[in-house]
């Protein structure tokens, strides 16, 4: 049971020099309850970047921005495969929204199952939100867990909603979030 909430503040550039200037907002908010040996996990994770006075017309650098799809994200995509492309062929943008849910429960002894429901994507600006189609990437899916010395690893199984995506398989250590 609790809350993990973090919020953070990016400043990149300006009177600190550099190639690029921008500010990154980024906030993780999540919650696990347990009832019954069973636990509810979920995650809001928000993000927003702009470039700075000087850097407005120009792209944030490719690595800064944001990313979604993948086994930590939106599983039942590929790897950093949803929202728009930018000038390097990558997936990114600057405005980012994710929301996880999953259902935790034992099945016999190191072992766990995982039913879960994620949402989210990636734009280039706040004002494309609403004209983008589909608005958000979202999926269902089942997993195991298994509890090592090294933590959990688990296999993932993500079904996406959108039709013409084909379901995606993880191998991870460590939990999606």
């Amino acid at each position: 049971d609790g809350w993990l909430n973090e919020f953070a503040i990016e400043y990149a550039g300006g009177f600190l020099g550099g190639k690029t200037s921008f500010t990154k907002f980024t906030a993780d908010n999540r919650l696990y309850r347990q009832i019954r040996g069973v636990v509810f996990a979920g995650a809001l994770r928000l993000g927003y970047a702009q470039g700075l006075r000087s850097n407005r017309k120009r792209s944030i650098a490719s690595f800064e921005r944001f990313r979604a799809g993948g086994s930590t994200t939106v599983r039942g995509y590929g790897e950093r495969s949803l929202g728009p492309v930018d000038e390097s062929g990558n997936h990114r943008g600057d405005v980012m929204l994710i929301l996880n849910t999953e259902l935790r429960f034992p099945i016999y002894k190191r072992v766990g199952g995982v039913l879960f429901l994620d949402i989210g994507n990636v734009w280039n600006d706040l004002s494309e939100i609403k004209n983008a189609s589909p608005l958000l990437h979202s999926s269902v899916g089942i997993g195991v867990r298994v509890n090592t010395p090294l933590g959990p690893a688990r296999i993932d199984y993500g079904f996406p909603l959108v039709k013409g995506n084909s379901p995606q398989i993880y191998f991870e250590l460590g939990h999606a979030f």
